[in-house]
């Protein structure tokens, strides 16, 4: 009789584990919550983690982002390809995130929320949970030029392709540990608002020559971390995740019609082929921060592929120093911001449509913004962010982002974020290891921290948004990473 009831007591109790999601033998739980999990024991602090890699770059002749008119810089070809690289990363429970980054220049609401939304519907994964961060290369395709006929044309390709690249990384996923770096890098980037003689900043570096001005220095030291995680995996590839501060070195002028994944690309390559690693990288807070020119020994300044591989050289060295974190529990969060609308210069309007104007019909930009200077006016762009902001209300209204796992939380930016914002954020991060991600899930212009903001330049002046905006937004970040964090204690 003892012997029938232990029975059926062993019997009840592997029912009971194998309706929790356990395994009878272990007690460990099984990812498979979600549409899409798999039915694969994890060990405690594991996570499962996939890896996605789509080649992106169209070839039909699109416009190209970055500076000046995007219509007429058409793409002639490619230096290297563009891709899309995404991590799908699922929790014992079943929670799933994927982010991805991406050789573009920023994420449009549009397109990618319709990418996010099917891949959301198709893995019942949260809209939230699902991150598409672009480097910012500025020679990408121009995804808002919908005027020339290719973009259209190719936007519902690139959608199809990102949702490909996220079938990939659900594929692929394998049990994981995770461990991470952090390495601090010499003379790979700098604050690009230049500090002159008379104790001032000039943030228009066309504007040093024009005005006889002498650069004694920069407004402030660049965050020059590089935050590495690794995804350990069993029989599988491991993956290296990437966080680095700094804007794609690559101009955007009419002269260059080359597609390319920049400095990232380059990073990229050398570290898979190095390490053997698959690579996802995000491009941190990097408003104000441009690749450093890296005057070197012989006075030569180095491209942006000798750029990206100095920055790889970085994360190849660091190797070895990699120490295990937890994997723990896949989190997200949103929230919707309301950005305060900056209208206390609309006083300058009629001179604003005058100078934009007359900028319209001239590329010597300088020369003329120096005729507008004493009206208040410091160039086109800013005539033009005045135009702008005249006709809209009192404000804007997007979303930000946060998501979690483990020991690592994301701060995921729709703008530029400046290096003071984005380093307050991993400063005070509940989180161990905290990422931050710009241009990611929209695209929403720079918002210049309070540090930069009276000292006026490009970034400052084509701000829609008033002073204080940006402290506000990471203020935001860091009760929302808190809040994620809370919830897995």
């Amino acid at each position: 009789m003892k012997k029938l009831l232990a029975c059926v007591l062993s019997v009840l109790l592997v029912m009971s584990l194998m309706a929790c999601g356990g395994d009878p033998e272990t007690g460990a739980a099984e990812a498979g919550g979600q549409k899409g999990g798999t039915n694969t024991t994890l060990k405690e602090g594991q996570l499962l983690v996939g890896y996605g890699k789509v080649n992106i770059t169209p070839e039909l002749a699109v416009p190209l982002a970055g500076y000046g008119n995007t219509e007429t810089r058409i793409s002639q070809g490619f230096y290297d390809y563009l891709y899309a690289t995404c991590f799908a990363v699922t929790d014992q429970d079943g929670n799933t995130a994927i982010l991805f980054g991406i050789d573009m220049t920023g994420t449009g609401v549009t397109l990618y929320s319709k990418a996010r939304q099917e891949i959301s519907n198709k893995y019942n994964i949260p809209m939230e949970s699902i991150v598409i961060s672009a480097s910012h290369t500025h020679s990408a395709p121009d995804m808002g030029n919908t005027k020339v006929p290719t973009i259209p044309k190719w936007a519902p390709q690139l959608q199809s392709l990102l949702v490909e690249c996220a079938d990939m990384a659900m594929e692929d996923r394998a049990p994981a540990d995770l461990y991470t770096t952090l390495t601090m890098t010499e003379n790979l980037n700098f604050i690009r608002r230049y500090k002159i003689s008379d104790g001032t900043v000039c943030g228009y570096i066309s504007w040093i020559n024009l005005f006889g001005y002498e650069v004694v220095g920069y407004e402030s030291e660049p965050d020059r971390s590089l935050r590495l995680l690794k995804f350990d995996r069993e029989e599988k590839p491991d993956i290296m995740v990437a966080n680095f501060q700094t804007h794609p070195h690559r101009g955007g002028s009419a002269s260059n019609t080359l597609m390319t994944a920049d400095l990232v690309g380059a990073f990229r390559t050398k570290v898979e082929e190095k390490l053997g690693y698959q690579v996802v990288y995000f491009t941190g807070a990097a408003g104000n921060i441009n690749p450093s020119s890296i005057i070197d020994e012989d006075n030569v300044t180095k491209d942006f592929k000798e750029q990206g591989q100095a920055l790889a050289q970085y994360a190849i060295d660091a190797d070895g120093t990699y120490e295990k974190i937890n994997g723990g529990t896949v989190r997200s969060t949103v929230r919707n911001f309301a950005a305060e609308i900056d209208h206390s210069e609309d006083h300058l309007l009629s001179v604003a449509r005058e100078a934009n104007e007359l900028w319209n019909k001239t590329n010597d930009i300088p020369t003329v913004a120096k005729a507008y200077i004493p009206y208040g006016i410091n160039g086109p762009y800013h005539a033009g962010a005045i135009i702008s902001k005249a006709g809209q209300g009192k404000t804007n209204n997007f979303d930000i982002f946060a998501v979690s796992f483990g020991d690592v939380g994301f701060a995921v930016a729709p703008y530029e974020m400046f290096d003071t914002n984005g380093t307050f954020i991993k400063e005070n991060s509940p989180f161990p290891v905290t990422f931050v991600a710009e241009c990611a899930n929209g695209s929403n212009g720079y918002f210049p921290s309070e540090l930069a903001w009276d000292n006026h330049g490009y970034e400052v002046d084509t701000c829609k948004y008033k002073k204080g905006t940006a402290e506000d937004l990471a203020d935001n970040y860091v009760e929302m990473l808190t809040e994620l964090y809370n919830e897995t204690k």
